[in-house]
């Protein structure tokens, strides 16, 4: 193959090619990358382990598999155990002056999702002069089995470590394709973004990376803030059918030996259906404070008091969420099933409160928040919107201010807020749940693709044409992201005579709604309808920030 490069690294040389992107820039690819040895065996739930080293180069010119887990997109089982591994592009890997490096974290919800071209493809982002990162990692039961006994090595939340793995293997190899290890910006959208805030507040990922953009998510969002330490290993064991002792080292040995794919398919079986529905969980397996320290523990106290002295409150950060991230309940006519789970305003309740389905106190706040939204109107299929509010506020926006005020109150890094609000041809997640063009407003997920081309999510006849909305959004997100990872200013000539500014104390949700017809500087209007929630952390005499 004559497009071929070579490409050192610390465990063997590495074959990439050239490629052209959709707009017709040529960047090298580098796809498959070992940075872990496949999760196999007794490798399954333990710390990631250094892969083998190799002397030929291997070929890493195309995508490989992702980790085993049911995809979202067409809720099909895909992947293989050993789909963790690291991609690379970049249009110069010898440039005068070193890249930034942008190092992607897919989202997915904790137990699904992956780093795939066909929905992370580099193409926007290679017309600008940076190295992007994207990589596979354990996902769901694989990611989060924690285990009491410390013999047994598992405490819990080896995603992060696969994560924290990968950073490392940036930090020793990156120089190699041009990329400036000194000038590294995590990001992620969805659980890709709680991933993120995650490792702002661990001191584990310290020093590792230098810049953060959260999209879409943080460590303290509704789902998956808190996962309590319940007999989950034991559920899934039987749930498969296993009958023998409940001990934690039998219950291993059994979840090392099982089919991964059943594994995975059961997984998400054994909640409850008051777990589900009342508590909220979308699966049980997820960050856990660990209840023991194996030498690089990841998690060790609540969230909320980890990140009051947290490392990542000193560098600077984007945040923000899109103008109507549950968009898709907005379909509540056509899936009863799935009204009937949301209308239960239970669920909504922080999860943090601890408090039991149907204790007094529980019923009283789930009918304070249902006020909040309905007033003393009735919660039916036609009157979504309170539902759309209430998920979008409990889940996303208010531990967004949350975090935002936490940094603000205790860190001298720099927070840039954003709204994205921006609506074309591109917004595909509107696209995939056909979303009525009455509902002018982003979906969760709709500004992924204006970083990455989402191959997987186009639709029939779907076309980017030059100088088309669409284009000016890829363009101007591009511009935006790019800019704040080689400078830490989101600032760029797109915005037109925008200034945007760092959010403060006083106005933490001040910051950029990004919005096709004109991006403009504004107090989101989130900020003044999830206000009941402050109340009741107030009322619970729980800690805010």
């Amino acid at each position: 193959m004559e497009n071929l490069v070579t490409v050192p690294t610390e465990y063997g040389p590495i074959n990439g090619c050239k490629k052209t992107s959709i707009l017709g820039r040529e960047y090298y690819n580098f796809e498959k990358i070992p940075y872990m040895k496949a999760p196999i065996g007794k490798l399954r739930f333990v710390d990631p382990q250094p892969p083998e080293n190799w002397i030929e180069p291997l070929d890493c010119t195309k995508d490989g598999p992702p980790f085993c887990n049911v995809f979202f997109a067409d809720q099909k089982y895909q992947g293989e155990l050993s789909g963790v591994h690291i991609n690379v592009f970049t249009n110069n890997i010898d440039p005068k002056v070193p890249y930034p490096v942008l190092v992607w974290i897919h989202g997915g919800g904790v137990v699904t999702g992956n780093a795939s071209e066909e929905f992370n493809g580099p193409d926007y982002l290679m017309q600008k002069d940076v190295v992007v990162v994207t990589f596979q990692y354990r996902i769901g039961v694989f990611g989060f089995l924690s285990l009491e006994d410390p013999e047994l090595n598992i405490p819990g939340n080896a995603q992060f470590r696969d994560h924290i793995c990968a950073l490392k293997w940036i930090q020793k190899n990156i120089s190699n394709f041009g990329g400036d290890p000194n000038n590294v910006t995590l990001f992620g959208e969805s659980w890709g973004g709680g991933s993120t805030s995650y490792h702002l507040i661990s001191d584990q990922s310290k020093g590792l990376f230098h810049k953060a953009i959260l999209m879409s998510g943080t460590a303290l969002n509704n789902i998956y803030t808190f996962f309590p330490r319940r007999n989950w290993a034991l559920r899934l064991c039987q749930k498969m059918g296993y009958e023998g002792p409940d001990d934690e080292k039998s219950l291993l040995e059994f979840l090392e030996t099982a089919d991964e794919r059943e594994i995975v398919m059961v997984s998400g079986q054994v909640m409850t259906d008051e777990e589900k529905n009342f508590d909220g969980y979308i699966c049980a397996f997820g960050p856990t404070i660990e209840p023991y320290n194996n030498g690089n523990a990841f998690l060790t106290d609540d969230i909320i008091k980890m990140s009051k002295t947290a490392w990542g409150n000193d560098i600077d950060i984007m945040i923000g969420n899109t103008s109507n991230e549950m968009l898709m309940l907005s379909l509540c006519a056509n899936m009863p099933a799935f009204f009937d789970t949301y209308k239960c305003f239970q669920r909504y309740v922080p999860r943090e409160f601890e408090l039991p389905v149907n204790s007094e106190k529980r019923l009283k706040y789930a009918d304070l928040i249902q006020k909040n939204y309905y007033g003393e109107e009735e919660v039916s299929v036609d009157n979504v919107n309170g539902l759309m509010g209430v998920n979008n506020d409990s889940i996303l926006w208010h531990p967004t201010y949350r975090i935002l005020m936490s940094r603000l109150a205790n860190g001298r890094g720099k927070s840039f807020a954003y709204r994205f609000d921006y609506v074309t041809n591109n917004n595909l997640m509107r696209a995939k749940y056909n979303i009525d063009e009455k509902l002018p407003e982003a979906a969760h997920g709709d500004d992924c693709a204006y970083l990455f081309r989402m191959k997987g999510m186009e639709y029939e006849n779907f076309s980017l044409p030059i100088n088309s909305p669409a284009f000016d959004g890829i363009k101007l997100m591009a511009s935006i992201v790019t800019n704040f990872a080689k400078l830490g200013n989101p600032n760029v000539p797109e915005l037109k005579d925008v200034n945007w500014i760092p959010c403060s104390i006083e106005s933490p949700l001040y910051g950029l709604n990004i919005n096709e017809n004109g991006s403009k500087m504004m107090e989101f209007p989130e900020y003044e309808r999830f206000k009941v929630f402050n109340q009741l952390f107030e009322d619970e005499n729980k800690i805010l920030y």
